[in-house]
């Protein structure tokens, strides 16, 4: 059940969002985010796991809600990247392979994720409470 869609910039990717209530109170929301050609139609990525995983950052909403998109998008009319904050970090992903740029997380505390427009530029907004100044 898709709850939520969105499109990368020049519209050469879709993104899908769905959520999955636990039947268990003591268990946690999962989410699953999947990642589609939109002129082929094929599922390229699935991102799953725990709905506080993904509410972090320009992600997270009041009570721990998510906020929609999880990931941002760069990389011109191409939209070579993708990438969304962790607890600690930042996921870059390269199209069209789909995989985590030198699959590796580029560690950072206290920052925001965001693109400029359809550039390739990645832009960090340092959090000063957390001693960045």
């Amino acid at each position: 059940n898709v709850q939520l869609i969105e499109f990368s910039p020049a519209e050469r990717y879709l993104m899908s969002y769905s959520s999955i209530e636990p039947s268990n109170p003591r268990e946690k929301v999962q989410v699953l985010l999947n990642v589609f050609d939109t002129r082929s139609g094929k599922k390229l990525r699935f991102f799953s796991g725990n709905m506080e995983d993904y509410a972090i950052g320009s992600s997270a909403g009041p009570g721990g809600a998510l906020r929609w998109p999880i990931f941002k998008w760069a990389g011109g009319l191409e939209d070579k990247y993708f990438a969304r904050l962790t607890k600690g970090a930042i996921k870059i992903y390269e199209t069209p392979e789909m995989t985590q740029l030198d699959k590796k997380d580029l560690k950072l505390d206290g920052v925001q994720v965001r693109f400029v427009g359809l550039s390739t530029f990645l832009a960090l907004t340092l959090d000063q409470s957390m001693g960045f100044a």
